[in-house]
């Protein structure tokens, strides 16, 4: 734990950062009226060709049949196609099309150019040990149990 702050001091910290970066971000899409989901997975398929429903939901913590419905929403407004993977014809592809990428980078162009304004006076070395201290947190809660 924090040699400098309280355990309570850290959780509202903690709480009040994630309020406030949430809080932008959605904002920000709601411009393009895009849910913080829906462009996680924009911005996951812009790293990669394609990825199969069950590979997003993994990645974003939530239930396949979310990301279906997601997906279906962003096929609508033309910015994924959804195909069948070629190995196994009951698992749904989910990739870019060209209104999605030109989105997903207008998106993280502008994201990354406000956002980082709330990282001022961090230096990089610092935003990466914010970022793997979360990553460290996620990682643990997979096998922690609660004990009294």
């Amino acid at each position: 734990m924090s040699t400098k702050y309280k355990l309570y001091q850290t959780a509202i910290l903690q709480t009040i950062s994630h309020r406030l970066m949430r809080d932008f971000v959605n904002n920000y899409l709601s411009k393009f009226e895009i849910s913080l989901a829906a462009w996680s997975i924009l911005d996951m398929l812009s790293d990669k060709k394609s990825m199969t429903f069950n590979e997003i939901a993994t990645n974003l913590f939530v239930d396949a049949p979310f990301i279906t419905e997601l997906a279906i929403e962003l096929k609508a407004k033309h910015l994924i196609d959804i195909s069948k993977s070629e190995d196994d014809k009951r698992i749904k592809v989910a990739s870019l099309t060209i209104d999605g990428l030109r989105l997903a980078k207008k998106l993280n162009t502008g994201l990354t150019r406000n956002l980082t304004k709330f990282m001022e006076g961090c230096t990089g070395e610092d935003v990466d040990t914010y970022f793997k201290v979360i990553e460290t947190i996620i990682n643990n809660s997979k096998k922690f149990k609660p004990t009294e």
